[in-house]
């Protein structure tokens, strides 16, 4: 298995791990700009990447605030605490994953994004949940997300596959 097999598998068990994990409501929202994150990291920006995924980011943050019923700037410190919290660890999940496998072509670059995203979409909610209780109306389901993963395991009908034979119209993917 090359590094973008890996990539591409471990962006799988995430995306089905989170859609067992989390309402449908909130999976529909951060799984559009999960997949514009996962787009910008793939194609050169020269930069502005980092600028589009801080806002497909933020967004994410504030529409789980949304259908969380927790308003965004009336808890603006905890909110935007609780998504310094989550960057900073799944920044650091990520940053241990990339020093074990490094990043090779856009498939790979893709799906780093994208589970990047999904990830910490799914650590904001579990941080917003520490500091508004039983406030927030959504929290994570670690158990339903992990039997979603493992039901699924050979499943191959998910974003980042319709995003690859998407693109393979286009692009040469015989090295996937």
């Amino acid at each position: 298995m090359n590094n973008t097999d890996t990539y591409v598998q471990f962006a799988r068990d995430i995306e089905r791990f989170v859609d067992g994990a989390l309402d449908d409501e909130i999976k529909k929202a951060i799984r559009s700009r999960a997949l514009i994150a996962g787009i910008v990291m793939a194609v050169p920006l020269w930069g502005l990447e980092v600028i589009i995924y801080a806002i497909c980011l933020w967004g994410a943050y504030k529409t789980i605030c949304d259908i969380s019923h927790v308003p965004f700037r009336e808890n603006f410190f905890k909110n935007v605490l609780s998504g310094f919290i989550t960057n900073l660890i799944v920044t650091f999940i990520l940053g241990l994953l990339m020093d074990l496998i490094p990043v090779v072509g856009w498939i790979a670059s893709f799906a780093m994004g994208f589970v990047s995203l999904y990830l910490s979409a799914m650590g904001y909610v579990k941080v917003l949940k520490q500091f508004h209780g039983n406030k927030l109306r959504t929290n994570v389901n670690f158990r339903k997300g992990y039997h979603n993963m493992k039901k699924n395991t050979y499943s191959k009908d998910t974003t980042i596959d319709k995003v690859i034979n998407g693109a393979s119209k286009y692009i040469d993917t015989s090295n996937y």
